[in-house]
């Protein structure tokens, strides 16, 4: 039986999460330079940056790859702390829910940000 010991997952886990931030930052660069340009943020800043926001996302139980992109492009859009900024109560609000998956608070701003009408 093969066994791997927490060490290789840990060694592993990391190696997806460097190979996502890249993605990430590539995809960023890519798509949104404007908003790069508002947010001031410049390439010696993006890889720290996608760090920290996929982190934060970690802390409302948004884990899944596809959710973690929706959140940074929410970032992207809305500032980097659209989580806590007092513009977007209903984006906090959602995020803060116990009794959702990351993945069902994702879809629930993703059709906030298309279909409300403020």
């Amino acid at each position: 039986m093969l066994r791997i010991r927490q060490e290789q997952m840990e060694a592993l886990s990391a190696v997806m999460r460097t190979a996502f931030v890249r993605r990430v930052v590539a995809r960023l660069r890519t798509d949104f330079t404007s908003e790069m340009e508002k947010l001031c943020l410049h390439d010696a800043d993006l890889t720290p940056t996608v760090e920290r926001i996929i982190d934060k996302a970690a802390t409302y139980s948004v884990r899944n790859e596809q959710d973690v992109e929706l959140f940074m492009d929410c970032a992207m859009m809305l500032g980097l702390e659209f989580d806590q900024d007092p513009s977007f109560p209903w984006a906090r609000s959602i995020l803060q829910r116990n009794d959702l998956t990351g993945t069902e608070k994702m879809s629930l701003i993703h059709d906030y940000l298309l279909f409300a009408t403020e």
